[in-house]
């Protein structure tokens, strides 16, 4: 019996500059560039935000740090942990994804949008 394969996400990436708070633009890694090191020290300044492998319902890929909105007006930041993307929100615990994420609205980062994650409701309707 042969095996399945699936198609797997790519592995891409984004960066937070710290020095310039400014987010750099996604890049795809090749396997080879994970050979020789940890890819997280590359920079101290540089935090890597890995995509989820899912987009929100404007077609916009979700990017861990992510802030999104659903249409209840709840707001919840995408979370890598313990192997999985998960969602946290402001007011639940972390959950798993789940494979379409076309219910949810990007409106931020945590590094560029922090106030987004304040239980405000208004500010989450403002979002939609």
């Amino acid at each position: 019996m042969r095996g399945v394969m699936l198609d797997p996400r790519p592995i891409k990436f984004r960066a937070w500059f710290k020095p310039q708070r400014v987010m750099l633009k996604s890049m795809l890694l090749k396997n080879t560039d994970f050979l020789g090191g940890d890819l997280a020290t590359i920079d101290p300044q540089i935090i890597l935000l890995q995509f989820t492998g899912l987009t929100d319902k404007n077609g916009r890929e979700i990017y861990e740090g992510d802030i999104v909105v659903d249409d209840f007006g709840q707001v919840f930041k995408s979370v890598f942990v313990k192997g999985m993307f998960c969602w946290e929100g402001v007011e639940n615990p972390a959950y798993p994804t789940v494979m379409d994420a076309g219910w949810l609205k990007v409106i931020g980062n945590i590094y560029e949008n922090p106030e987004l994650l304040s239980p405000s409701p208004a500010r989450a309707q403002e979002a939609r």
